[in-house]
């Protein structure tokens, strides 16, 4: 897999980002991969990752910086809006 997201721009790595939310808490290891992926260029991917991270749930605590500051501050309003429900997924008791 992270050889796949080493090439963003292959078609493998749209397909696989788009699975990658079903995964939900067996994508744990792939946090650190995911934090970096949301600050890929493509909107695609960064939506893949919040999506996933949320999906992984607590987990993800280490993710929480990152999507924090994109609930806060991201531009688009959709995006703002998907990470904060991984927030509040990932805090979840």
């Amino acid at each position: 897999m992270r050889a796949v997201f080493a090439k963003p721009g292959h078609d493998d790595a749209y397909e696989l980002a788009e699975q990658l939310p079903d995964l939900g808490p067996k994508a744990a290891p792939l946090v650190p991969d995911l934090v970096r992926m949301l600050g890929e260029k493509q909107l695609y991917f960064r939506r893949a990752a919040v999506a996933t991270l949320g999906a992984i749930g607590p987990a993800a605590k280490d993710a929480l910086p990152e999507l924090k500051k994109m609930a806060a501050g991201d531009p688009r309003p959709d995006l703002k809006k998907l990470a904060s429900e991984a927030v509040a997924k990932i805090e979840a008791k």
